[in-house]
């Protein structure tokens, strides 16, 4: 008995741009995610032996990538909705099944690698409470996307009701996602003043070193910062990256001295308690930093460098 199979419409090129489109945004988007829970993880939940591993530049990131990316996953699905409403046939074709069911395939595999890595964590007796909330925001994911395309592809079409729900929803956890990292993170203004003071810092300890060379070669401090700007060895006096006011600095004793910047923030330690106190913490407003010459480290490092 021979049967009759209506042909699937081929797939055009407009066709192939939405669907590539909306894969590429839903990988993205969930990548980012997955790399925003994971920071949040690492930051509420710091390791004990290495403290915050993670980092706010990730933060930072991933929330600008989600910013973007899940608006146009969003405006690619309800073109495709559209088009499906128009011509129901584009359901089947080609470039769309092959990748829903490649979706599938990486949720699927993602699934048992996770699943592997927690039997083995708990062989091993790493199972920690930040391991096992990365490997449950792993696992939740890859359930949900491989729930929805394999229920979508069962199905001949997504009402527009549970369309709407489904967006709402995806929406709201995202904007409550993207809300703890601004509580986390800080808002762009008080990232700013953060960058600020981190370059203030790195300008404090460029001047340090350069003094320190400055003793090492004339056996005494400078008496100004200017006399660092040499002709031979050129060195260019940092500036305060916002008003472009000079650092202050003032020689306390024949090897120690002090160098002042006004910082816009207090400064905010990594999460953890076995790390030593970080030498160049400041408080907001202007602030000084004793320092002190060690004559035996730069007279050895400097005999160190010398020819034989």
């Amino acid at each position: 008995m021979e049967h009759s199979h209506e042909p699937r419409p081929r797939s055009t090129p407009y066709q192939v741009f939405l669907h590539l489109m909306m894969m590429v945004m839903y990988f993205v988007t969930v990548i980012s995610f997955v790399t925003l829970l994971v920071q949040y993880i690492d930051l509420l939940f710091p390791d004990e032996l290495i403290g915050y591993s993670g980092s706010y530049d990730s933060i930072r990131m991933a929330s600008s990538i989600l910013f973007i990316t899940f608006p146009v996953f969003i405006l690619s699905s309800w073109f495709i909705r559209k088009a499906f409403k128009s011509d129901p046939s584009e359901r089947h074709i080609s470039i769309r099944r092959w990748l829903v069911y490649l979706t599938l395939f990486v949720a699927g595999i993602t699934m048992v690698v996770d699943l592997v890595q927690f039997v083995n964590s708990f062989y091993s007796g790493a199972l920690t409470l930040p391991f096992f909330l990365k490997l449950l925001t792993v696992l939740v994911l890859s359930i949900v996307t491989f729930s929805y395309f394999s229920w979508d592809l069962r199905k001949e079409g997504i009402n527009s009701k549970v369309a709407k729900i489904l967006t709402v929803l995806s929406s709201s956890v995202l904007v409550l996602t993207l809300g703890v990292g601004f509580v986390l993170a800080g808002s762009p203004a008080h990232q700013r003043a953060v960058r600020l003071d981190e370059q203030r810092v790195m300008d404090l300890q460029n001047i340090e070193y350069e003094v320190g060379n400055y003793w090492r070669e004339k056996n005494t401090l400078p008496t100004q910062l200017s006399d660092l700007e040499r002709d031979i060895y050129y060195f260019q006096l940092p500036v305060d990256p916002e008003t472009k006011e000079n650092y202050t600095y003032t020689a306390t004793g024949p090897l120690s001295f002090t160098l002042c910047a006004k910082f816009s923030e207090d400064y905010e330690p990594v999460p953890n308690e076995t790390l030593p106190q970080n030498p160049w913490a400041y408080s907001a407003g202007n602030f000084c930093f004793d320092r002190t010459i060690d004559p035996d480290f730069f007279n050895s490092g400097f005999k160190e460098a010398l020819p034989n």
